[in-house]
């Protein structure tokens, strides 16, 4: 029988952890490990169909706040105490996750933390979120994260273990004729120049100046095009900027995607100028695509493989910086990156072995 692990998200839509965490499912051995998910919504995620078809089990609990705490934890200690087969509780609402570890280990089980931002910015649940900083350190009994910067940022001083956000790099190799295909679906024109973006629309993607840069660099070169692949509560606002200055018809919001990789063929810069990240996997991917990034110098610079592809910029100093780079960096020549990314331990068939390792180790420690 394999491990059944229990993982922890709000959601599962796509976004960096949660694709992150299903690549890993789609390529470990699941006669080996198999993984479950605990979300904090009654919708059904873009990803839960994929999950279930690999055999994994959803539960669906309310999302924990203030209001609520006492009857959670009941809600989540009767889940666990009705399933015993969940001898590792891995979390991934790391905001939350001293509350999820403490009921884990109240029910002995392995608890798991992982980190895959280095901030959350300030918002209603700010409080919960610096009292799980302070305890969470010393309540999960492992404690993973994204980058040093994720882990410096959840677990202070603490010891914990980098996970490489991997991605399935033969996905992401550099195609001239799916470039081809996919612009010319989209009407690109062969001189058009394609920017682009991936992210979900919230506060940390900072998609509010994105839309500033590709107003300025349009006014340069009419011909040019942003993509926006995701979804958010900051949608309708970023729409509403764009109309304002009268983009509107170039910049594309595509919404939910499962051609990220495709999509990626078709751009000819990729810009990330986010507050902040914990790694940015997406970047790894526009690396692994070949596709040369502008990215914010808030984003810790393990993100950067291949150094003539990624260039990162300041966001408080206006968009000329980064127009002058949009410019200045067309025009290059694609290639198959893939054997750097791999040869980084970026490919997820390492990542998803490593992790089967690691819980097969820690289980089988626990039997001595």
């Amino acid at each position: 029988m394999p491990i059944r692990v229990l993982c922890i998200f709000d959601t599962l839509e796509i976004g960096g952890s949660e694709t992150f965490i299903l690549n890993v499912f789609r390529n470990m051995d699941r006669n080996l490990v198999m993984f479950d998910f605990v979300v904090h919504t009654p919708i059904k995620g873009a990803l839960e169909d994929e999950i279930t078809a690999l055999g994994g089990k959803i539960y669906r609990l309310p999302r924990l706040s203030f209001n609520n705490f006492i009857s959670y934890y009941k809600d989540f200690d009767k889940l666990l105490k009705e399933h015993p087969e969940y001898k590792i509780v891995y979390d991934h609402n790391y905001n939350m996750a001293s509350f999820y570890m403490k009921i884990a280990n109240n029910n002995n089980r392995i608890s798991i933390c992982h980190c895959h931002s280095k901030n959350t910015g300030f918002n209603g649940n700010w409080i919960f979120k610096q009292i799980n900083r302070l305890f969470v350190k010393n309540i999960a009994n492992h404690r993973f994260a994204c980058s040093p910067a994720a882990g410096k940022y959840l677990f202070g001083n603490k010891d914990f273990t980098e996970i490489k956000n991997g991605i399935e790099t033969r996905n992401f190799r550099f195609n001239p004729k799916t470039r081809e295909s996919v612009r010319r679906e989209f009407g690109f024109g062969a001189e058009s120049v394609v920017l682009g973006h991936i992210g979900k629309f919230r506060r940390p993607k900072n998609h509010s100046f994105l839309i500033d840069i590709f107003r300025d660099y349009n006014k340069l070169n009419p011909d040019s095009y942003l993509i926006l692949v995701g979804v958010g509560e900051y949608v309708e606002q970023t729409k509403a900027k764009a109309k304002k200055y009268g983009i509107e018809d170039k910049v594309l919001f595509l919404g939910k995607r499962y051609d990220v990789a495709d999509l990626m063929q078709a751009m000819d810069l990729f810009l990330f100028p986010s507050l902040y990240e914990g790694l940015g996997i997406v970047i790894v991917e526009a690396q692994g695509a070949g596709l040369k990034s502008i990215i914010a110098n808030t984003i810790p610079k393990e993100v950067i493989l291949c150094s003539d592809l990624v260039k990162a910029l300041p966001i408080d100093e206006g968009t000329a910086p980064w127009v002058n780079e949009i410019k200045d960096n067309l025009g290059y020549k694609r290639e198959d990156t893939s054997d750097i990314l791999i040869k980084s331990g970026y490919d997820i068939s390492y990542t998803a072995e490593y992790l089967t390792d690691y819980f097969t180790k820690i289980l089988k420690d626990t039997r001595k």
